[in-house]
């Protein structure tokens, strides 16, 4: 890997995980709902950016595609690649806000035990996405 590459390879992680704190923390400072519900919506929302980025990529690799048309394909494959990255910053943010604020509040400790439990599945979840956890198959 040259420099130039580890450099953009930071420079990448470093955006993505500035614009994911500051937009969960406008997100959670404007919400409506539970913290549960929206990283729920976000590892939805990181696993269908993974499927779309394995499809753009594989057909940014296909032989048959027209020249002109696997750039295009090459482009939305390293947005949605980006995408996953900002939802996994995100997710593991709103669970830590989540949970500081269980932990932080008089909850009953049956309560705080069912939701790491919660907490644990989402995190499997999450592997699942990006394909760190196998479905037990």
């Amino acid at each position: 890997m040259s420099f130039a590459q580890s450099d953009f390879a930071v420079f990448q992680n470093a955006l993505v995980y500035t614009v994911a704190v500051r937009s969960v923390n406008k997100i959670v400072d404007n919400r409506d709902g539970s913290v549960l519900t929206l990283l729920v919506t976000a590892c939805v929302l990181t696993f269908f950016a993974q499927v779309a980025a394995a499809h753009l990529r594989d057909n940014a690799s296909d032989s048959t595609m027209h020249l002109l048309v696997r750039p295009l394909h090459g482009a939305g494959a390293f947005v949605c690649s980006t995408l996953v990255s900002v939802g996994i910053n995100m997710q593991s943010t709103l669970l830590g806000t989540y949970l500081a604020g269980m932990f932080a509040s008089d909850a009953d400790p049956l309560f705080v035990l069912a939701a790491a439990l919660v907490g644990l599945v989402l995190l499997w979840v999450l592997g699942v996405a990006v394909g760190a956890v196998s479905l037990g198959r």
